[in-house]
């Protein structure tokens, strides 16, 4: 008797990693201001996380690992098993830079983001960035797909998304 087919082995998808602050301050407008605190779950639950999901990544954030696990060492090991990682640099939150710098190390593909007045550094700002504008109506239908055709585009070809400098490992 014939053994049946054994379906291929489904390939698992894609990971992103999202460096942002994280917390649950009072909802605000999207996008942030200086002024004012950014709601970034708003930021990460209805734009990052839908366009991450739909270009084909599985999505996660540091708040969303399991307790009891100091939280630099889950962020550690979730930049390392990234396959791409989403730095959103509105705010200028200096934990976000240090978690790029440590994605950076790894050669990892990574998409910045910031509100196009923010004041990139020197040492980013000749990096691909996503810039968005906060002046359109709709936020969420604007950012949302321009940012899932970033990803779709790391998916892709992720090397196309890693500067050269940090693609060199020692």
């Amino acid at each position: 008797m014939p053994k049946a087919a054994v379906p291929a082995a489904k390939k698992a998808k894609k990971t992103l990693f999202v460096l942002m602050p994280f917390g649950d301050g009072p909802a605000q407008p999207l996008p942030c201001r200086y002024e004012f605190t950014c709601n970034y779950d708003q930021w990460y639950d209805e734009i990052l996380r839908p366009a991450g999901e739909e270009a084909g990544f599985t999505v996660s954030r540091a708040d969303e690992g399991p307790g009891g696990v100091p939280i630099m060492e889950q962020v550690w090991a979730e930049i390392q098993n990234a396959d791409a990682i989403v730095a959103f640099l509105t705010g200028r939150n200096p934990n976000v830079y240090y978690e790029l710098g440590l994605a950076h190390s790894l050669g990892k593909p990574v998409l910045l983001i910031a509100d196009k007045r923010e004041k990139i550094p020197f040492d980013l700002v000749h990096l691909r960035h996503y810039l968005y504008d906060d002046n359109w109506v709709d936020r969420v239908g604007k950012f949302k797909p321009e940012i899932q055709q970033h990803l779709e585009g790391i998916a892709r070809d992720p090397d196309k998304a890693v500067y050269r400098l940090f693609a060199q490992r020692p």
